[in-house]
């Protein structure tokens, strides 16, 4: 896999060469009801864990650095296909501020002394703002307090001390200039620099890298693609996007699936040839909007 990666240029990431892959024996998956809500509510995550005849799964609780995570509810098991389905729902709590969760990790035991570890990749959720803050929006000033107003009794120093108490009213109630939201695509970029430089392993970065393409797609169509398949994402992408991008979209969602479930992947070479197909990505739903924007004009 390695070997074939490394011999693509960007130009021959827009062919998808991997088969579609079955349900693997076990499975994770972590999806939020609404990725953005408003100030005092709560996030609802949802667990999703499928486990065929034979395996058993030990799960890790789900995580957010400065929320408090509970556990509501839980269903199941239940059959669905060959696997039983158990669902576990959780609420996060906290401050107003933008949040990474990591919906933990399971380790599954199965037949033949089989082993697993499956780590659905992290979500990305903004309570009370739009979009990143904390430390992102932490530079703006506050404004400096009104000076000492004169108290003489003349009436020149009077309606000086009047005038500088008004313009001083005006200035502290003036509309303070909003920071521009970050755009979606240096988000994904600098999310998946982060995500590189993290030092993960090459399962737990291909299972981050996913996290950031997803996330990407979900915010730029307003859709769950966090909680589909690479299937079912590039089935949404038909009528929105061209033939050469979904290729290009095929290569980065498939590899990483294989290098998740089959461990087939992995080193620079295979990183570094994503990384490319990600920026092809990147560019190419950039320029469809600003195309479409211009014939609206």
């Amino acid at each position: 896999m390695i070997t074939l990666l490394a011999g693509l240029s960007v130009v021959g990431c827009t062919e998808s060469v991997l088969p579609p892959l079955s349900p693997p024996p076990v499975d994770l998956t972590a999806s939020v009801a609404d990725a953005q809500v408003d100030a005092g509510e709560a996030i609802a995550l949802t667990l999703s864990l499928y486990a065929a005849e034979g395996w058993t799964l030990q799960l890790q609780t789900p995580s957010a650095e400065g929320l408090v995570v509970t556990q509501t509810d839980q269903e199941g098991p239940t059959q669905e296909g060959a696997r039983q389905r158990t669902r576990l729902s959780y609420s996060l709590t906290g401050e107003p501020g933008s949040y990474v969760i990591q919906p933990g990790a399971a380790r599954a035991q199965g037949p033949g002394e089989q082993e697993r570890e499956l780590v659905p990749p992290p979500i990305f959720v903004d309570i009370g703002v739009d979009g990143p803050s904390g430390g992102e929006l932490a530079g703006a000033l506050a404004p400096p307090p009104p000076p000492e107003p004169p108290w003489a009794w003349i009436g020149a120093a009077v309606l000086g001390g009047v005038a500088l108490i008004g313009g001083l009213v005006w200035w502290m109630r003036r509309p303070k200039p909003v920071p521009p939201p970050e755009p979606l695509d240096s988000r994904a970029q600098r999310l998946w620099r982060q995500a590189r430089a993290a030092g993960l392993s090459d399962h737990d970065l291909a299972v981050a890298l996913s996290g950031v393409m997803r996330d990407y797609l979900q915010r730029r169509y307003d859709w769950p693609a966090t909680t589909r398949s690479s299937g079912e994402i590039l089935s949404f992408l038909a009528d929105k996007t061209s033939a050469e991008l979904r290729g290009t979209l095929a290569t980065v969602l498939q590899a990483n699936d294989r290098l998740k479930y089959a461990r087939e992947g992995g080193g620079d070479a295979f990183f570094d040839e994503l990384e490319a197909c990600f920026h092809s990505v990147l560019s190419a739903t950039v320029a469809a909007d600003d195309g479409a924007e211009a014939d609206r004009d």
